[in-house]
């Protein structure tokens, strides 16, 4: 069966040359001639790009004796000996204009190493550049030509700069240093036949981002290229098992849980997590993952065996055992997800929020975890989430409880890293339960810390009450007709809205009479309840003048009158009662948003013994969420607490709670 374009790439030779391999040319063949063809633009580096690929050479020069590494190069071999450039022909180009600039300026000479370039659609261009040294002065203003244009713009802009950063007796030293220590990625393609749509496919992939050369392509073609000749089937075992894994990445329950949002944002592709993993656990080089996108490859590169060494296999070996060791991370991984508690503890590290890290915490937890059987995983786990709470030798888990309790809403991360964890604890503490929390729905979407009942801005106005409305038709439009209340409906009846208000307002004053406040504030409340006039100019007149000592005697930000909510949900209902967030939960969980489950048990008033009145989240509501048999306190404190040595045991032998 014949090609299709997709299939046209067959194979890739991959290797790392310096900038000074380049220009000093290779092999019999001497100095390299690349070929940029038709369907490649023009040279268009403006002032902004060739002066960047400059100062990353000198910064680089002055703060590290290591090798630098470029952008890939992709060329494919002609038959006339020049390279075909399918991608780098910018770099390449400003490389070879740098080149000619500083042999000028040193010496004068004409004749020092150089590779030569042409662009097919540019008669000239290769000659053009031989001189472009001379050129550099020349008004680059009156140029027709716009590739020329540009290469004369880019000789002055490299010129310009030498003189402002570079003495005049350092320039050949520093471009001799980066020469040398400058390498691109050398990725020459090779195509079951030499028909030019290949080429112009890959151009065309690469350039709409389709197969764009990541570490993740760049280690692929490695593995691949360097499985020895004749082993076909090998090869093809290699790109099938690498298929098949990064398919099953695409699962974004799994995804999700892999990984936190700071760390999703580096990935191209999904792979390069599992490369980074191995990565990680290798002697540590110099050059951390998230400050070169290739170090994976290039550590692969620069650590692996000669081609001679022991008839030539030792680096096959080596490149094999790496990618058992990439199958073996991924196994783990797939069996942390399924396993139901792993899922959700490791889950828990590695999506609560942290202070500003942008490594993905999995990286570290993975060298941890890996060894660890199934119960001292568990305890592994207990121990990692009892330091995020703040447990250690000076801290006993009674007192990171006792701190616990004192969070208050200006605590945010605190109290939504406990929330968070409280939510998953109640879902794995359920032995029967077959829910798993959704990384995905948490992560996706903004969250709030929402009061359970907040008084803060006062009673809701008509057009608050108007835009409640409007959301709650929208939740409960796909609902069955009976679920839909006339109140809803009649969302510009004034006497909704008073009612509205007055619920409100009652709320206020329950609370108010359980603070046992010695004020007079929870009697002028009642008086204004009594007076059964809730319009919207006399409530607003009222929260003007009593508002300020209402919020003082009221308790609104403590962890006990917190909950995690989506912010769509929290937003959308505004400042109301609790009676009317209550509804405005129950609806938005009919439906399809996600309400975290301890949020659910909150408006649902679970936590409370016998709940009589859902106008208000009072004193005794409170109490049970915080220190109740299913609350806050309780649910950590029975995770948190060390096995006795019978309970241990009994987890080992796979009897106890899986």
């Amino acid at each position: 069966m014949p090609r299709s374009n997709d299939e046209a790439r067959t194979d890739a030779y991959i290797a790392m040359k310096s900038v000074e391999n380049l220009l000093e040319g290779e092999g019999v063949e001497g100095r390299y001639r690349f070929y940029v063809p038709s369907y490649q633009r023009g040279y268009r580096w403006r002032k902004e790009e060739v002066e960047a690929l400059l100062n990353d050479l000198l910064q680089y020069k002055e703060e590290c004796n290591e090798d630098y590494c470029l952008q890939p190069v992709v060329v494919k071999a002609r038959t006339d000996g020049a390279f075909e450039v399918v991608d780098g022909q910018q770099r390449l180009t400003t490389l070879y204009i740098i080149n000619k600039i500083v042999n000028k300026v040193i010496s004068g000479q004409r004749n020092l190493p150089s590779y030569s370039i042409e662009y097919a659609t540019r008669p000239g261009s290769a000659e053009f550049l031989e001189h472009i040294q001379d050129i550099a002065h020349v008004d680059v203003e009156s140029m027709d030509n716009p590739d020329f244009y540009y290469m004369a713009l880019a000789a002055r802009t490299v010129e310009c700069w030498m003189e402002n950063n570079v003495q005049l007796l350092q320039r050949m030293v520093f471009w001799g240093r980066a020469a040398t220590h400058a390498k691109v990625i050398w990725y020459e393609v090779q195509f079951a036949d030499d028909a030019a749509h290949g080429s112009i496919e890959l151009f065309r992939k690469i350039n709409i981002g389709k197969i764009p050369l990541t570490n993740a392509e760049l280690v692929k073609g490695l593995l691949i290229s360097r499985a020895p000749a004749g082993k076909e089937e090998e090869r093809r075992n290699i790109a099938s098992e690498w298929d098949r894994m990064e398919n099953q990445l695409q699962d974004d329950d799994l995804w999700f849980f892999l990984t936190d949002r700071k760390s999703r944002q580096q990935y191209l592709t999904r792979i390069d997590l599992i490369l980074d993993i191995w990565y990680a656990q290798q002697p540590q080089p110099s050059v951390q993952r998230r400050d070169d996108s290739y170090a994976v490859f290039n550590y692969l590169y620069g650590n692996m065996p000669s081609e001679e060494d022991a008839g030539g296999n030792v680096a096959e070996q080596w490149l094999r055992a790496m990618w058992k060791g990439c199958k073996g991370i991924f196994a783990n991984l797939d069996f942390w997800f399924k396993d139901h508690e792993t899922y959700h503890l490791l889950g828990y590290l590695i999506s609560r929020q942290k202070n500003g890290k942008g490594a993905n915490e999995l990286l570290s937890l993975y060298g941890e975890f890996s060894a660890c059987d199934k119960s001292d995983m568990k305890a592994k786990l207990r121990e990692k989430i009892g330091k995020v709470l703040g447990i250690g030798d000076k801290t006993s888990v009674e007192d990171a409880l006792d701190q616990i309790v004192g969070l208050r809403y200006g605590d945010r991360a605190k109290v939504r890293n406990v929330l968070l964890l409280f939510n998953l604890l109640t879902i794995v503490q359920c032995r029967d339960s077959i829910m798993r929390f959704p990384f995905k729905l948490y992560e996706e979407e903004p969250w709030d810390l929402e009061h359970i009942h907040a008084t803060a801005g006062g009673p809701p106005t008509d057009n608050e009450i108007r835009e409640l409305d409007a959301h709650m038709r929208t939740v409960t439009d796909a609902l069955p007709a009976n679920d839909t209340t006339d109140e809803f409906v009649s969302g510009d009846d004034m006497r909704h809205m008073n009612g509205r208000r007055k619920s409100f307002m009652m709320s206020v004053l329950d609370l108010l009479k359980e603070a046992n406040e010695t004020s007079d504030i929870h009697a002028r409340v009642q008086d204004f309840i009594d007076k059964d006039d809730f319009n919207e100019d006399n409530t607003k007149q009222f929260w003007k003048q009593y508002g300020e000592q209402i919020e003082n005697v009221l308790d609104q930000d403590s962890i006990a009158n917190l909950t995690l909510l989506n912010s769509s949900v929290n937003r959308g209902y505004g400042n109301v009662s609790f009676l009317t967030k209550r509804e405005w939960v129950i609806n938005a969980d009919r439906s399809t948003l996600f309400i975290p489950p301890a949020t659910k048990n909150v408006f649902m008033k679970y936590y409370t013994k016998d709940p009589e009145d859902f106008t208000c989240w009072g004193r005794e509501d409170r109490d049970g969420y915080l220190y109740g048999s299913s609350g806050i306190i309780e649910v950590l404190r029975r995770y948190l607490e060390p096995l006795s040595d019978d309970a241990v045991n009994t987890d080992r032998n796979g009897n106890g709670e899986e």
